[in-house]
């Protein structure tokens, strides 16, 4: 991981402490990426635990435009457990083979700062993203 992606993921960690789930939680990280102007794409569709064969969709995240195949997940973990065996945070897909990521982008995401604030329970002060 580089030092960005490192300082991003810690950056997004407060969210973590929110009761969003993968929907909510792609919309304001799209929110802070924008807000940062950090190029990037909202997905939904499904994440697949090829070894296992676990399913789950419908699921969100964020991919990051022009770093390859870097990712913004904070909540497959919800879903599969809290196992490091699970991806999380912001991590390249290649470095996790077992889990195939298939979805379409998602459009028409634009949420203010009152909204972010309020689904964030106020975490959102605590959150810090640059680019």
């Amino acid at each position: 991981m580089s030092v960005w992606h490192d300082a991003l993921e810690i950056g997004l960690l407060p969210l973590e402490e929110t009761g969003l789930y993968c929907d909510g939680m792609t919309y304001v990280i799209s929110h802070l990426l924008r807000k940062a102007d950090i190029p990037h794409r909202c997905y939904m569709g499904y994440v697949k635990d090829e070894k296992r064969g676990d399913l789950v969709a419908p699921h969100c995240w964020v991919e990051l435009d022009g770093d390859g195949d870097w990712i913004v997940d904070l909540r497959l973990r919800t879903w599969l457990g809290d196992d490091d065996e699970v991806p999380h945070g912001v991590f390249q897909t290649t470095r996790w083979p077992r889990f195939t990521y298939r979805g379409k982008p998602m459009k028409g995401i634009d949420l203010d700062e009152e909204a972010v604030t309020t689904m964030t329970d106020g975490k959102l002060s605590h959150v810090k993203v640059h680019r």
